[in-house]
């Protein structure tokens, strides 16, 4: 009979044009070598076949039907233009469809666009959330779809196959059709967020053959189950859509296995970390950044993980693993909540485990400008763990930074010590960072700049980009401070292309203060500001480090001549001040203008005192945005 049949739609088929459409016929791959059969039969007919894994048969022409296009949720979002993404008018023609009352509308647009985003898009998950808004308000959907979006993605119409009813059921039909090591290996894969490679994805299912492992990868690709794309650095990775990525974690807790899964994918990414912390102060600092910037998601579902589990010692070393990179790319708020709330819970962990904790989240205390909580976590680190370099030159700065200077640069000093006799470069450059952000504020500029100098050789050496910037930046500032105005604006601007190249952003504290100095610059510069500016953006980290460290003659043309005085200062007043914006010290000031030092000192406190400042520093660059220099 069967043969019969072949015969009959032959002689049916071949003489006339037919298209015949075969939807979901993925479960009718093992015919896919008749069908071909009939096609090649029958040269006027056409079939287009739906599936989620290809027929590989020669007659056939793949075409990849990728989800629908979502709205651009980065840019400002209006009617018409979400209106033509095409997942928000499938959302919006279902939900009609379930409500008529149901409007885009300025106040749920965005809220349509991340419901959309959120699913993928993906049509039936789309057509199944819009038709929740008969019983649901739209508001309620996002919190809903991230808490149970199986349990939501349910009711479809009556008169469609049962495996779109619901989402779930849709999915499972995929993965009924999946061999036995595919379920497997496809359920554990769920515990990956936002992408994985080949080689954490053997990791996490325990299969020690790579090729077995290319293999079944390839399959769950080809069924449409995991989805591939490429990265700049070539590496292929791979991602499951939330929602799949959700039915794999029902099937991984239905059949037992969720918490040996999650567990291998936490040591995965603790050693990810731990070997990233390793390599965060060298040549490959960049490319570690952008690995845990492409793993974060990862991340941040492993410390979740054995925070729920009480895995103290793990989350701790996990989150100061990574909060370099947190401290770097902008997450130093997250990162301190994290490392808190560990601390809080892991009271009973190893000193040393404890320590690295409290140092990382002083640092980025330290980057958000908290210098209170630096200096407590700071002081317990070093009451457990003993003074070290680094410790103790992070605890320097935040003694400074809260005006106590005498016990700063005591601190600093040791730890200077301390790394020259235990060969700690990396102490060793934070060290002369804090001394010469000291010699900065009590206006020992030629002393700053040569403590700052030394830094940088360090930095250098180490390969370390990130303090690089850190130093050039102190260094720009400094050259404003001394009014040198082209130094200034070169030194900010190769040091904003160093962050840059690394992804790495300023702290606010910085940021405030460098954009003070660098508009101080700009305006003695004037009309070549910008041109500078771009001169230093192309300067390589060799010509920055070089310009920062050239030696600065002292211009003295017309500075101590009078020639017209600063108001509300005298004339005697005018001229001291204009040598302490040009960096001088009281000495140098006392022998250019046949004072003593005590007289100096007095004006100096009067000027001070008039003019409302507690340093030389902003009393400088008073003088320059006065045009003092210029007279």
């Amino acid at each position: 009979e069967h043969d019969e049949v072949e015969a009959w739609l032959r002689h049916e088929l071949s003489p006339v044009p037919v298209l015949i459409v075969l939807d979901n016929a993925e479960h009718l791959l093992g015919s896919a070598s008749e069908i071909a059969a009939l096609v090649r039969d029958c040269p006027r007919l056409r079939l287009l076949v739906t599936s989620r894994e290809a027929l590989h048969v020669q007659v056939e022409r793949q075409v990849l039907v990728p989800p629908l296009a979502l709205a651009d949720l980065s840019q400002p979002l209006s009617l018409e233009n979400l209106a033509r993404s095409p997942a928000v008018a499938l959302f919006v023609q279902r939900a009609q469809a379930a409500d008529s009352g149901f409007r885009l509308s300025d106040e749920n647009a965005s809220l349509v666009a991340e419901i959309c985003a959120r699913l993928d898009g993906l049509p039936l998950a789309i057509e199944l959330a819009a038709a929740r808004t008969r019983v649901l308000p739209a508001w309620s959907l996002p919190a809903r779809l991230d808490e149970q979006p199986l349990a939501v993605l349910t009711g479809g119409l009556r008169d469609q196959p049962a495996r779109h009813q619901t989402l779930r059921a849709a999915i499972a039909w995929s993965y009924a059709l999946l061999s036995a090591e595919e379920r497997r290996q496809f359920r554990q894969l769920g515990v990956f967020v936002g992408g994985f490679t080949l080689a954490a994805a053997a990791l996490v299912t325990g299969v020690d053959d790579g090729d077995d492992m290319t293999e079944c990868i390839g399959a769950l690709v080809a069924k449409s189950l995991v989805g591939r794309f490429e990265q700049p650095c070539g590496e292929p990775r791979y991602q499951l859509l939330e929602t799949i990525r959700q039915f794999a974690l029902e099937q991984l807790v239905a059949e037992g296995e969720r918490e040996i899964a999650q567990d291998r994918h936490a040591a995965c990414f603790l050693a990810l970390a731990e070997q990233a912390s390793r390599g965060s102060g060298g040549g490959e600092q960049a490319s570690w950044l952008d690995r845990l910037e492409r793993e974060h998601e990862n991340v941040r579902s492993a410390i979740r993980w054995v925070a729920q589990t009480g895995q103290s010692e793990i989350e701790l070393r996990m989150a100061s693993a990574v909060a370099w990179y947190w401290d770097a790319r902008g997450h130093s708020a997250e990162g301190r909540a994290i490392i808190r709330r560990a601390l809080e819970r892991g009271r009973i962990v190893s000193p040393g485990i404890r320590a690295a904790a409290l140092g990382a989240i002083a640092a980025m205390a330290s980057s958000d400008g908290d210098w209170v909580s630096a200096r407590a976590r700071l002081e317990e680190q070093i009451t457990l763990c003993g003074r070290d370099a680094t410790s103790l030159a992070g605890l320097a700065l935040a003694r400074a930074r809260l005006r106590e200077r005498g016990p700063a640069r005591e601190l600093a000093d040791e730890a200077l010590r301390l790394a020259d006799q235990h060969g700690d470069r990396r102490g060793r450059g934070q060290a002369l960072f804090v001394l010469g952000e000291l010699a900065t504020e009590r206006s020992a500029f030629v002393q700053a700049q040569s403590l700052f100098a030394d830094s940088l050789t360090t930095w250098y050496t180490l390969g370390d980009r990130l303090q690089l910037a850190r130093t050039l930046e102190a260094c720009a500032m400094l050259a404003s401070a001394r009014t040198h105005a082209q130094r200034a604006l070169r030194l900010a601007a190769a040091a904003t292309t160093l962050r840059a190249a690394t992804g790495a952003s300023r702290g606010r504290e910085t940021e405030e203060a460098l954009e003070r100095w660098i508009q101080v610059a700009r305006q003695l510069a004037g009309a070549e500001a910008a041109s500078i500016e771009a001169e230093g953006a192309a300067m390589t980290p060799e010509q920055a480090i070089e310009l920062a460290q050239a030696p600065v003659e002292p211009n003295l043309t017309g500075a101590a001549a009078g020639g017209g005085g600063l108001q509300p200062l005298s004339d005697r007043e005018t001229q001291v001040a204009r040598l302490v914006a040009r960096g001088w010290t009281n000495r140098q000031i006392a022998g250019e203008l046949h004072l003593s030092e005590r007289t100096v000192e007095a004006h100096l406190r009067r000027i001070l005192t008039r003019l409302g400042f507690s340093t030389r520093t902003p009393l400088a660059a008073w003088v320059v945005q006065h045009g003092g220099l210029r007279a």
